[in-house]
């Protein structure tokens, strides 16, 4: 008769000690198995959630809910900072975080708790953009205005109701116009038609700059 040794299965650490940050009141160091180093640091009301104490075992499954939970509260944290600096959409958290190498199913799950929360309003947003790029670029008209909204990340739908809303606005089509017919006083040796394209490129609406040459006394259908 042969013995056969059974497998030896290693024991999982206790957590010793959970150590407040001294820097830090909110963070706390989890302490496991007499090791002078902590495992982890995370927020308080992280510890709470997931019903990390002294006495339990450190297992695999805990230490990973443990540092998505605090991948989490660090995304989180990074966006409400991404806000706190500028108005932003939703897109523009988003890729603000996956830019950081945040994993994606933690950027969705951050950007949708924002917009649960009402930090992210996309609405207030795509109005508050609209506003700032039609003061920069009077005149722009709706299809130059539209795109520019998207390339922000702003909905397809938001973008072309807020574009429509400021290209139409007499105050900006009056300043476009009085900065087309200032580039075409002011042309050099530039023809007008080459000033055109410039205002053109620029976003400007052409029914304005019709209106600026033909003001300015040149053939807006010449050449």
């Amino acid at each position: 008769m042969t013995a056969t040794r059974r497998p030896t299965t290693r024991k999982q650490p206790i957590i010793e000690r959970i150590e407040t940050d001294p820097k830090d009141p909110r963070l706390a160091h989890i302490m496991v198995g007499g090791a002078t180093r902590s495992v982890a640091t995370v927020g308080r009301e992280t510890l709470s959630a997931l019903g990390v104490r002294e006495g339990i075992r450190w297992t695999a499954q805990l230490e990973t809910r443990v540092r998505n939970a605090q991948a989490e509260r660090d995304a989180r944290s990074h966006a409400l900072a991404m806000l706190a600096r500028a108005s932003q959409s939703a897109e523009s958290i988003r890729r603000g975080l996956l830019r950081r190498r945040v994993a994606q199913d933690i950027v969705e799950r951050t950007v949708e708790s924002l917009v649960a929360d009402r930090w992210i309003d996309e609405a207030a947003h795509a109005a508050l953009r609209a506003d700032r790029l039609s003061a920069s670029r009077p005149g722009a008209c709706e299809a130059h205005l539209t795109e520019a909204l998207g390339n922000e990340g702003i909905t397809e739908r938001l973008a072309l109701r807020e574009a429509r809303r400021v290209a139409g606005s007499a105050e900006s089509a009056a300043r476009a116009l009085l900065l087309a017919r200032t580039a075409l006083q002011r042309r050099g040796r530039r023809t007008a038609v080459a000033v055109a394209q410039s205002l053109a490129r620029k976003g400007f609406d052409p029914s304005i700059i019709a209106d600026a040459m033909r003001r300015e006394g040149y053939d807006c259908d010449a050449e």
